[in-house]
């Protein structure tokens, strides 16, 4: 038999000034970390999260500058107390989402996906998203490389006394033309089950134009 060909994934590699700019869109989660970790970073986050990430400066602040201003002289411990930092946010939500509760809002379930990369997050919001609706999650841009989303499936699961909200999202912004014409096509056995897994979104496209033209 044939080997299957099989698609190359696509990762985001960030860098630590999209990690900071990440970072300084939740400056609570930046709150909530410091109050649950006991990291040797935990000072300086909180010393950049007091500081507002020096977001007035007018130039692009550098590591060697904040080694400087945190009075260490290291600016490789700098940048890897960054990365560790946004990386513990979302270990937390994964192991530890209670930790993020508000008083009010509705607990949802977020699992979200662009190209192959994943994140999840838990949080308590006033309302659910509907099905298309465009989300914007600015934290997100140092994992996926994008921070604009829109959703692709709301689950509601019954557990006990409770219900969990389930809401996948998807990078980039929602054509729901697009979306009838891949039911349909599998509805009529183009593709199996996930048999688009193996290609890429500008393959599937093209392959349904050439289905529906």
């Amino acid at each position: 038999m044939p080997r299957t060909k099989q698609k190359r994934e696509i990762h985001h590699e960030t860098d630590t000034h999209e990690l900071l700019n990440s970072l300084q869109s939740m400056p609570d989660w930046i709150d909530i970390l410091v109050q649950h970790s006991t990291k040797s970073y935990c000072p300086f986050i909180k010393w950049l999260n007091d500081n507002r990430f020096f977001a007035d400066r007018e130039s692009k602040i550098t590591m060697k500058q904040l080694s400087k201003d945190f009075g260490l002289a290291d600016p490789p411990k700098i940048t890897k107390w960054i990365h560790e930092a946004y990386n513990d946010i979302l270990t937390f939500h994964a192991e530890s989402p209670d930790i993020f509760k508000t008083d009010t809002g509705i607990r949802q379930n977020y699992y979200i996906k662009y190209h192959d990369d994943i994140a999840g997050l838990t949080m308590w919001l006033p309302a659910v998203p509907r099905v298309y609706e465009e989300v914007s999650i600015p934290f997100l841009r140092a994992k996926l490389g994008i921070d604009f989303f829109w959703v692709y499936k709301v689950q509601y699961e019954m557990i006990e006394n409770r219900m969990d909200i389930c809401i996948w999202l998807r990078g980039g912004f929602p054509n729901p033309y697009r979306e009838m014409l891949l039911q349909r096509a599998k509805f009529e056995g183009k593709y199996g089950l996930w048999g688009e897994k193996d290609k890429y979104d500008f393959e599937i496209d093209k392959e349904l134009l050439e289905f529906y033209r």
